[in-house]
């Protein structure tokens, strides 16, 4: 994240390449998790979304029943907001609207329906998305 908040794309999208290559098929959800994620902090390349998106599904099957596994099924949604998957985001993050969760995934999932619903063309819910997200964190 310092590389990309530095302003240094081309130092960020190295570091993800050697991420990439090193663990291909991490044994626990968590690792697939966190380098999927990390790896989606900027638009991935076209080459590397089929991997980042191997690695956010692995996560998802290697989770079930990890008390974590809503962060899991957050990064599958951040994978295909990032392949312009609109229509699977949403679809997916309003599935996770069904639980209860904690404020600081609320925000989140709220977040990333507006943008998936702004992409969407949904002019009657996605402004009121970010009023709804930053409702969702306590004071």
């Amino acid at each position: 994240m310092v590389l990309v908040v530095a302003g240094d794309a081309e130092g960020y999208r190295n570091l993800v390449r050697e991420m990439l290559g090193h663990f291909t098929a991490p044994d626990d959800p968590i690792t697939a998790e966190r380098i999927a994620k990390a790896s989606l902090l900027l638009q991935p390349p076209e080459a590397d979304q089929g991997c980042v998106a191997g690695l956010a599904e692995r996560s998802v099957r290697l989770g079930q029943g990890d008390p974590l596994l809503r962060w899991f099924h957050l990064v599958r949604v951040m994978s295909a907001y990032r392949s312009n998957d609109f229509t699977k985001a949403v679809a997916w993050l309003e599935e996770a609207g069904k639980t209860e969760m904690p404020p600081e995934f609320a925000s989140t999932r709220q977040s990333y329906l507006a943008m998936a619903e702004h992409h969407l063309g949904d002019p009657d819910r996605a402004p009121a998305r970010p009023r709804e997200a930053s409702v969702a964190i306590p004071a």
